[in-house]
């Protein structure tokens, strides 16, 4: 089995999402965390964006990696599978 650090790095990224999304979703029904900050909507909040973040510079390496490989074809440097 190869291990990928990409793919590594994004399941990392998606776990801590989750679990800052969850964190935020279990903190705001329990909310008891704090008077002035809301903790819950914080982390809620913060997940949500990491998990966007994390979607989109997938998106874009994925974009790179199939452009590179266009490229590569046209020049004739690797050939189209058969």
């Amino acid at each position: 089995m190869i291990v990928m650090p990409h793919k590594a790095s994004t399941a990392a990224s998606y776990c801590t999402s989750g679990v800052l999304a969850c964190g935020g979703i279990l903190s705001n029904v329990f909310h008891t965390v704090e008077q002035y900050i809301d903790w819950g909507t914080v982390s809620a909040i913060a997940g949500i964006l990491i998990g966007l973040a994390t979607f989109w510079v997938n998106k874009r390496n994925q974009r790179k990696r199939t452009q590179a490989y266009i490229d590569a074809l046209q020049k004739g440097v690797i050939t189209p599978p058969k």
